[in-house]
């Protein structure tokens, strides 16, 4: 998740440029509604594809799924302590260094 301009809650679609703020838990149905977004600790997500080795930095893909981090140009989503074998796996990441970028 990030937040827009309006301070709202919006899916972070461009690792490079959206800065991610959280993880969001659940379901707002409706424009304006509350949002529940875990910003430390640990998280389920959905995987954008394999991720074979847990301990792998995390970013974000287009759907918002978490892939592997490949550039410091990418801001960090967190961890994975679960592997995934296939894209929209559902796995547990920690939030270690959310939204850090290393360039």
């Amino acid at each position: 998740m990030r937040l827009s301009a309006a301070d709202t809650v919006n899916t972070a679609t461009t690792n490079t440029s959206h800065v991610p703020v959280g993880i969001l838990q659940d379901d707002p149905s409706a424009a304006g509604m509350e949002a529940t977004v875990r910003q430390g600790g640990t998280s389920k997500v959905v995987a954008g594809e394999a991720i074979a080795s847990a301990g792998t930095m995390l970013t974000f893909d287009s759907s918002s799924r978490v892939i592997a981090q490949t550039s410091g140009n990418q801001y960090r989503v967190g961890v994975n302590i679960e592997t995934a074998t296939a894209a929209n796996d559902v796995i547990e990441v920690s939030l270690i260094g959310l939204a850090h970028k290393e360039s």
